[in-house]
């Protein structure tokens, strides 16, 4: 029977000084066949347009807005195949201070739109605030659910804190750059995430946006998990 997909390794680089071409090595321990995830965000800009290295789709993209603060998020995919790094992502705009993960999961298959979302404000929401991610419903058990929040403020550094339940991977809290965390959960049963919460503390006025994925495993007769049976008589 599958199992929800593992986390294997990322990558991560926070950019606290402005750059067209945010860049991050290939996450160590991948192999072919595993997902790969990246979630660009950038500071300040909502209307670049991404070029992404061969082999990455953009699954989902959001931006805010004035009066809390501009910034925006890019969610891409891909199945590792050869993989050599390193991973550059080419703004087509001017550049800008961002942050860029690229995480590996293995016994999982590649995400469709419909399994993924973000969600956003540019509401001046005070210190603290909540982020929330938009729900996704699942067809399957044993899914792993991925949580990236991506923070900016305009007066304060920035702390994020991860959903309760949720295993934390990764934080960039502070810097001139925008903060981002991700984390994830195994979800055992079909059906709605539900509300998924993340606390970011330390900014007087902070916008927010929260990318949700929802990997599906390997099913027992894809990939890895590939049944073979021989009878003797």
């Amino acid at each position: 029977m599958p199992t929800s997909p593992s986390y294997v390794n990322h990558t991560a680089q926070r950019n606290d000084t402005a750059t067209a071409v945010p860049s991050v090595a290939v996450p160590g321990g991948v192999v072919d066949g595993q997902v790969l995830l990246a979630c660009l965000s950038l500071d300040d800009s909502a209307l670049n347009t991404i070029t992404p290295p061969s082999g990455f789709s953009l699954l989902r993209t959001a931006s805010t807005a004035s009066p809390a603060d501009v910034q925006s998020l890019h969610l891409f995919a891909k199945l590792a195949a050869g993989e050599t790094g390193p991973y550059v992502f080419t703004l087509n705009g001017s550049a800008v201070r961002n942050s860029l993960i690229v995480v590996a999961y293995s016994g999982a298959k590649l995400p469709t739109i419909g399994q993924t979302s973000i969600n956003s404000t540019n509401t001046n929401t005070g210190d603290p605030t909540t982020a929330i991610a938009a729900a996704i419903t699942t067809t399957s058990a044993e899914n792993t659910i991925v949580n990236f929040t991506a923070s900016d403020d305009t007066g304060g550094v920035t702390a994020i804190t991860h959903p309760t339940g949720y295993a934390e991977r990764y934080d960039s809290a502070g810097g001139a750059s925008n903060a981002v965390e991700f984390s994830d959960i195994a979800q055992s049963a079909a059906g709605s995430t539900g509300a998924v919460t993340t606390s970011i503390i330390g900014g007087t006025q902070v916008a927010w946006l929260v990318a949700m994925v929802a990997l599906e495993p390997l099913d027992v007769n894809d990939g890895t998990y590939q049944l073979t049976s021989d009878l003797y008589f």
